[in-house]
């Protein structure tokens, strides 16, 4: 096995982790203050890919810069559908059992896929490599696929953005403390379920345009959405909950351990990110970023 060849299939793992961190960054946020167990994060993600299909193949056919625009305009419809439905469904539920929200989050599993199915039919679809990244360049002695490279930049830039929202916004600190007592926060004037539709609409922009950036790397199937929104929940689990960096510390790591799977044994390849989950959590029950609740 040449090292060249090695380094290659490590910076597609990294680039695959760039995108794994920005679907699953989303679902961390969601979970870590809204509370919700988003079954339906992957869904949001998969739908994301077939709009951003019609956009760049249809309403946008005749643009050079489509690819980009669906870039823009899918995960706002995303972002759009998610605040709806948290508004209009998860809201009234957010002081119920924990196993309401999952089955209403798996009801619209099927919906969704249901819609798929009836707009875009059964068949799995494809989009080329937006012009301008369709080439390769060379990295160490590698020959890098030019996209990949930029995947990995903008997931470096989301996750730096993200955690300056969190850490140093106004809006982070709001999303904080209705996180961590949404009574108090209410109490001293703040309008928490505002803050939670923003959480969600954020959260679910993010899978969105994790689906979108994916796409010319990936075709868009039926069925693949469950799979997302595991490695999601394995990621955040990895990575602590409601942590922008450790979620993306965690996303980079499945992605390279995929990608070294798939190269020296790719029958098992899932089994070795579930290994390295386990490993994690005997040495760190809440995650790499997380704190202990104790």
């Amino acid at each position: 096995m040449q090292l060249s060849a090695i380094i290659t299939q490590i910076l597609a793992g990294v680039s695959r982790g760039s995108v794994l961190f920005l679907l699953s960054s989303g679902l961390s946020l969601i979970f870590g203050v809204n509370k919700v167990i988003n079954f339906m994060h992957g869904s949001l993600y998969l739908l994301a890919m077939y709009i951003s299909f019609s956009l760049a193949t249809e309403v946008f056919q005749s643009l050079q810069f489509g690819f980009w625009l669906s870039l823009i305009f899918g995960p706002m419809c995303i972002a759009a559908i998610g605040g709806l439905t948290e508004v209009i469904l998860f809201r009234h539920l957010y002081a119920k059992e924990h196993l309401m929200q999952m089955v209403l989050a798996m009801a619209l599993v099927y919906i969704i896929g249901d819609v798929i199915k009836l707009s875009w039919g059964v068949m799995a679809k494809t989009i080329s490599t937006p012009p301008g990244f369709t080439g390769n360049v060379e990295v160490a002695g590698s020959v890098v696929p030019t996209y990949f490279l930029l995947v990995i930049g903008i997931g470096i830039a989301v996750a730096i953005s993200l955690w300056v929202i969190v850490n140093k916004t106004r809006f982070g600190r709001l999303m904080r403390a209705s996180a961590t007592d949404p009574s108090m926060t209410k109490a001293l004037g703040v309008n928490v379920p505002w803050v939670m539709t923003a959480v969600f609409v954020l959260g679910s922009f993010l899978a969105g345009f994790a689906g979108v950036l994916n796409f010319p790397m990936s075709s868009a199937s039926l069925g693949s959405d469950m799979e997302a929104t595991i490695v999601a929940f394995i990621i955040v689990i990895i990575g602590g909950t409601g942590s922008v960096m450790g979620t993306f510390v965690a996303g980079l790591l499945v992605g390279i351990v995929e990608a070294i799977g798939i190269m020296f044994f790719p029958q098992v390849t899932i089994v070795f990110i579930y290994l390295l989950m386990v490993a994690i959590i005997l040495v760190r029950p809440y995650g790499i970023f997380g704190r202990s609740t104790d």
